[in-house]
């Protein structure tokens, strides 16, 4: 994407930069889901034993 930007903007495939940031819409929040999950969990049994 910087290369093409650089030159001229109709050389950036912009399906692509579309899928990229879609891509990093989804992954963060799910990450940080995921690790909100697991944080609670480790911390349940933490204070259980």
């Amino acid at each position: 994407m910087g290369v093409g930007a650089a030159d001229n903007f109709k050389n950036v495939r912009w399906d692509t930069v579309k899928s990229i940031m879609v891509s990093w819409i989804i992954t963060i929040p799910t990450a940080a889901l995921v690790a909100s999950g697991i944080f609670r969990f480790v911390s349940i049994i933490a204070k259980w034993g």
